[in-house]
């Protein structure tokens, strides 16, 4: 018999379950936990749903382990005890509810503490409301959620128009489960998006930029975007690209599709997202990205064509661009644009050996002149410093000058 690998997030959490069931409570694993191992996948975090109020949770766990990240609406965090349960994530904690009106979009008006089919009734879509017994293993489905798992289909519980309203991310965690699941949309469920589009807005940018992080950084990136498409999306969410004509959509897709079937970075993927707009200022900050993320971004776009011609470059032309931290993205974006114009990948493969063959000091080695040693020849600093570290640097990438004093001599 083979043992179950080892997981401490799991392992923990089955603690968790355990010690509410041991002080009367019922405590089933639920959610995106669950739907992930009847798919085979490892789940990255785990969520318990328990009839234990919030209050009984901090006194059964004990506030020193214990968040009220969100009590009012039912929800603990348990945090795990680093020696019994060492690499383990958080846990948490939600007792079962009901929830009424949702004003705002986004939060329901109400809460009111109720039963497991209640709760998942209350959920998004079929799939993401099954629990399972964190003992046995068992699943419990209220709401037709397996058979959707296993035919591959997402739906909304319940009334799909209802559903999208209540919170208008459901709208784009429709178009991620779909398209990272490779699963097809429900067609009612599909209306429903379409039909809420326009409120999409209402979302904040912090919201909706996770959720694109997740969807352009998916092997599934080519077709979440066209999802977002088909189901009028693609304007609320990335209005530039919307505006593009047809056939330079298309060309965006197919670069998104042309990076291959593995997790790429997210800057990545908003660069190819971008490639034919040409820039990431309106996009990041409508997503209200990270300064290093749109810095990212950006110098990818900016140096889309930079490998063009590579093996007729200089020496160092080659070792600066392949010397920034982006390269690899850059040599993978290059590579892809290739692909999905139907050409040769010669110029980002000469790219990718000219990299795999040069260590980070022979990229970017020291420079052999500074502004101190410009100084010391008796020069004042001025503008035209940069300029001349910058030839001599270039020279030394060129193997044309190998000391301080040949590098002096080349630019005075």
């Amino acid at each position: 018999m083979t043992d179950r690998p080892a997981d401490p997030n799991r392992d923990f959490a089955v603690h968790v379950a355990g010690e509410l069931s041991r002080a009367g409570h019922v405590a089933l694993f639920a959610g995106g936990c669950v739907r992930d191992r009847l798919l085979g996948k490892a789940p990255k975090d785990y969520d318990v749903a328990t009839d234990a109020p919030p209050a009984a949770v901090r006194k059964l766990f004990g506030r020193r382990r214990t968040l009220a990240v969100g009590e009012s609406f039912g929800v603990i965090v348990v945090l795990p005890d680093r020696q019994r349960f060492p690499g383990a994530q958080q846990v948490e904690v939600a007792t079962f509810r009901e929830e009424t009106g949702y004003a705002d979009g986004r939060r329901p008006d109400a809460v009111r503490f109720s039963t497991p089919e209640a709760d998942a009734q209350r959920r998004d879509f079929t799939i993401n409301g099954l629990f399972e017994n964190p003992a046995t293993g068992g699943v419990i489905d209220y709401v037709a959620g397996a058979a959707d798992l296993k035919a591959g289909v997402l739906r909304a519980i319940g009334d799909p128009a209802e559903r999208m309203r209540e919170d208008k991310l459901r709208l784009l965690r429709a178009v991620r489960f779909a398209a990272t699941l490779k699963f097809t949309l429900d067609p009612s469920t599909a209306d429903a998006v379409r039909s809420e589009a326009d409120g999409l807005p209402s979302v904040s940018g912090e919201r909706i930029g996770a959720e694109m992080r997740r969807i352009l950084a998916d092997p599934q990136r080519a077709a979440g975007v066209r999802l977002l498409e088909e189901v009028a999306l693609l304007g609320p969410v990335a209005p530039a690209v919307d505006a593009l004509p047809a056939e330079r959509r298309e060309r965006t897709v197919a670069v998104l599709d042309a990076l291959g079937a593995e997790p790429v970075p997210f800057p990545l993927g908003l660069a190819a997202l971008l490639i034919e707009v040409g820039s990431v200022r309106k996009t990041a900050a409508a997503w209200r990205l990270s300064n290093d993320e749109a810095q990212r971004a950006g110098d990818l776009l900016a140096d889309a064509t930079a490998l063009d011609g590579f093996d007729a470059l200089p020496p160092h032309r080659k070792k600066r661009l392949l010397a920034r931290d982006h390269a690899a993205d850059l040599i993978a974006l290059t590579a892809a644009l290739r692909r999905a114009d139907g050409r040769p990948t010669v110029d980002a493969d000469a790219a990718a050996a000219y990299l795999a063959a040069h260590a980070r000091e022979e990229l970017a080695p020291a420079p052999l002149l500074t502004g101190a040693d410009l100084i010391a020849a008796g020069m004042r600093p001025g503008p035209e410093f940069k300029a001349l570290l910058d030839r001599a640097y270039d020279a030394q990438l060129d193997g044309r000058v190998r000391t301080t004093e040949d590098a002096l001599a080349f630019v005075l």
